[in-house]
């Protein structure tokens, strides 16, 4: 069982504490004094700037696809970087045999596939930042 000395203590220190955290909230009020508040100061942005337009904007699926193919080339210099260290040390130790051989065909693979999806969507036109503009039905350009 608990001693009753302890559950006292325990209550004295809770409301103990809040007394000094209510006590220096009055008193850090007091020493502020009187907010001075204008329209800029409650405005969305203080940084001086003034905001333009609405921040619900629609952007283009095309910067999704371009941060996709961003990650995909980012991962793959991740794998190449090992490979890279691994190959060079089976060159290093003399036993550059077949292990050797199947590492960097694997490798050829890996990186054929990447720049057959790479050159795929460069064909596409996905990865061109500014497209041309599109001609309407009466060949007038929007």
């Amino acid at each position: 069982m608990i001693d009753p000395f302890v559950i006292v203590a325990v209550v004295f220190g809770v409301v103990g504490f809040m007394f000094v955290l209510a006590n220096l909230a009055l008193i850090g009020r007091l020493l502020r004094g009187e907010r001075l508040e204008y329209a800029e100061k409650k405005s969305p942005y203080e940084c001086g700037e003034i905001a333009v337009g609405d921040a619900w904007i629609r952007f283009n699926p095309r910067f999704l696809i371009i941060a996709v193919v961003f990650v995909l080339f980012d991962i793959e210099i991740a794998f190449l970087f090992p490979w890279a260290t691994a190959y060079k040390g089976a060159f290093a130790g003399g036993t550059a045999g077949t292990l050797g051989l199947i590492a960097f065909i694997d490798m050829l693979v890996f990186v054929f596939i990447l720049l057959v999806g790479y050159v795929w969507f460069w064909r596409l036109g996905e990865l061109r930042w500014i497209l041309p503009k599109e001609q309407s039905v009466d060949g007038d350009s929007q």
